[in-house]
């Protein structure tokens, strides 16, 4: 019988080792297309952008109580951030008369989406949907703006349902993100190097917001192609055992929902919903109405922008807010 050289083991050893750490590198993963990722707004709900009747928006159970004028409605212009889009548009849906809206490509082009990086060309809104804390949205857009809280939502962090994480704190998230902390079993969790996914964006805004002093590590990065050029940007979210990332509750419901991802627990605190409500979650996110100044408004306007508002706040609403993802009032 050959005896096995100590060379021999060695060398089998190092094969297992660097086939280990191949797998779980972050070229790896952000490249691998079989590792399910987190949805992009823009992938979500391309295809109806603007309110138009085929929207796959939530609907009520009965006749709104609320019908504003269709003089109105032609010269309202409302947008908000992409994220938000089937909540507002299913308000819109909901109060506005049906010969408002039409066949995509010939609806009221005056309620829509505007996506991240817009050079702002648009027409000014009478009412933007916006992202906040205590009042103030995370945009310096809307920083003057007046706020009604509409409905809320959560910066969440997440991972692999095969991650043996389920809570991290607000001090491991700042270490995680500062790269002062690389590896799983830092923190107490069988795993190898952490794949720290990050996002540009509101997102990135809002974490700040809670967070003060993070200063982020160079993210992961992937090739994407555009119009046949090659580009590179900030990797999308890969659920990968080894990976953590934050993004909006909303964006989430994919993935947690097949069994594949978790939300974890933020200083022992569950992003539930009642969690979330109660602003009991420490990363809880409020969605605001944003209209500017009564004087800047005809009055006719205003007033039916503060009648469409005060409904926002009602029950019927609010059971829309439930309905598209996100987290009612009450």
């Amino acid at each position: 019988m050959k005896q096995i050289k100590w060379w021999e083991i060695f060398l089998v050893v190092a094969v297992v080792i660097f086939v280990a750490v191949s797998i779980n590198s972050e070229e790896e993963v952000t490249q691998n297309p079989n590792i399910p990722k987190i949805i992009e707004p823009e992938d979500m709900y391309e295809g109806y952008p603007f309110l138009n009747k085929d929207g796959n928006y939530a609907k009520l159970d009965e006749k709104s109580t609320l019908t504003m004028k269709t003089e109105i409605t032609d010269e309202l212009v409302i947008r908000g951030y992409y994220s938000l889009f089937p909540l507002y548009a299913s308000f819109a849906y909901a109060a506005y008369p049906e010969d408002t809206y039409g066949d995509y490509g010939t609806c009221n082009g005056k309620v829509y989406a505007l996506a991240s990086g817009d050079s702002g060309t648009h027409e000014s809104p009478d009412i933007a949907f916006a992202l906040g804390v205590d009042g103030k949205g995370i945009s310096s857009a809307h920083e003057r703006e007046n706020m009604t809280l509409v409905a809320k939502e959560a910066l969440v962090f997440h991972t692999s349902a095969e991650n043996e994480m389920g809570n991290i704190t607000t001090e491991q998230i700042k270490q995680i993100y500062n790269g002062d902390v690389v590896k799983w079993e830092e923190l107490g969790i069988d795993g190898e190097y952490i794949i720290a996914y990050q996002r540009d964006g509101n997102t990135q805004t809002m974490l700040n917001q809670f967070i003060d002093g993070i200063s982020f590590t160079s993210p992961p990065r992937e090739e994407y192609d555009f119009h046949g050029r090659e580009r590179i940007k900030i990797a999308d979210y890969r659920n990968h055992k080894g990976a953590i990332g934050y993004s909006y509750r909303y964006m989430t419901h994919d993935l947690v929902n097949k069994g594949k991802m978790k939300l974890l627990s933020v200083d022992g605190i569950a992003p539930t919903e009642e969690n979330i409500r109660s602003g009991k979650y420490p990363f809880t996110v409020e969605v605001y109405a944003a209209t500017r100044d009564a004087k800047k408004y005809k009055a006719e306007v205003y007033e039916a922008i503060a009648e469409f508002i005060e409904w926002m706040q009602g029950e019927q609403a609010q059971q829309l807010v439930t309905k598209t993802g996100y987290v009612s009032l009450y």
